[in-house]
């Protein structure tokens, strides 16, 4: 998603961008197609000799071949270079890579690294929004209060119907939208068992969450590209660490005033819905935490990495000259 929002920048600006991926049926894919960017699907393993082959003939030419992934080594970078003219990596577990010319990592708190480099852009200010974010406005809370409970694109686990299933044993006075993003016999059981709670619960299907965000009182959420979007646009969150790669990012959150950690394991949820319990009871403590977010994360990564990525080919004509 956070490649869908630079490819939508630079399109906007007269960029030709495409996606290349070995895993056609992610639900990332489906956005990439719906905002009418071409898509190129190959089977292949992430990162084999087979992936490399392919990628370096359809990168043949480009100006910049950008990836995101925890599988793409040093050796796999190396292979690809003369494919396109610059290299630009994602990665939120790192805070530097050789052979890139440009390394992305968004996660707060990254920027205080001992070992930077002049090509590496990190920290909150290099945060990757879609427009649809990025542009959304305001919406005031309503009574009861909306809790917007998600766990990224993918949920293997049904965190999310664990999740629904805690708050309704905790918080009585509120309205949750719940993303259904683990497998379709998940999101049937879910729709299932919210139709014998009344209204209070709405049942979603992966799509655009901007519209949830932005009347959402409070989030509870897994850390990631979702937990940076709620924090751009004020949201209060508690975050439940799902993988190790999230840890880092989320206590920076945390540690910035604009989130909660109810932390990872069996409990975390139970825990999480109580958090959330006490965040509906407190105007104050939100409005401060809806501050922190807007102020640590100002929306603009998207624009600055793009005039980094202007600056590194305005760098290298003057270098072949």
């Amino acid at each position: 998603m956070r490649t869908l929002a630079l490819a939508e920048y630079l399109a906007e600006g007269g960029a030709e961008c495409r996606l290349l991926t070995t895993s056609p049926h992610a639900y990332a894919v489906m956005f990439w197609r719906n905002m009418g960017l071409p898509v190129t699907t190959f089977e292949a393993l992430p990162a084999s000799p087979a992936d490399t082959a392919m990628t370096r003939s359809a990168a043949a030419g480009a100006d910049w071949l950008v990836l995101d992934g925890y599988y793409f080594s040093d050796d796999y970078r190396r292979t690809l270079h003369g494919s396109a003219n610059c290299l630009l990596q994602f990665d939120d577990t790192v805070s530097w890579m050789d052979n890139v010319n440009l390394f992305v990592n968004q996660n707060p708190g990254a920027e205080r690294c001992e070992t930077p480099t002049p090509n590496s852009l990190l920290g909150a200010r290099y945060a990757v929004f879609r427009r649809a974010i990025r542009t959304l406005a305001p919406v005031p809370h309503t009574e009861p209060p909306s809790v917007l409970a998600t766990f990224g694109g993918f949920d293997p686990a049904s965190l999310v119907l664990a999740a629904v299933k805690a708050l309704v044993k905790t918080v009585s006075d509120c309205n949750v939208d719940a993303v259904a993003s683990g497998e379709l016999e998940t999101e049937r059981a879910m729709r299932a068992w919210a139709r014998g709670h009344g209204d209070r619960f709405h049942i979603h299907s992966v799509g655009e969450l901007a519209p949830l965000m932005g009347r959402a009182t409070v989030a509870l959420c897994a850390g990631g590209t979702t937990s940076l979007e709620l924090a751009s646009l004020g949201v209060p969150m508690v975050i439940v660490i799902c993988a190790e790669n999230q840890r880092a990012g989320a206590v920076a959150l945390a540690a910035s005033g604009c989130a909660i950690i109810a932390g990872d394991g069996p409990d975390a949820l139970s825990r999480a819905a109580v958090l959330v319990k006490d965040l509906l009871g407190n105007t104050a403590r939100r409005q401060k935490m809806a501050a922190a977010g807007r102020r640590l994360i100002d929306g603009k990564g998207v624009m600055r990495i793009a005039t980094a990525m202007h600056s590194c080919e305005a760098a290298l004509v003057k270098m072949y000259r």
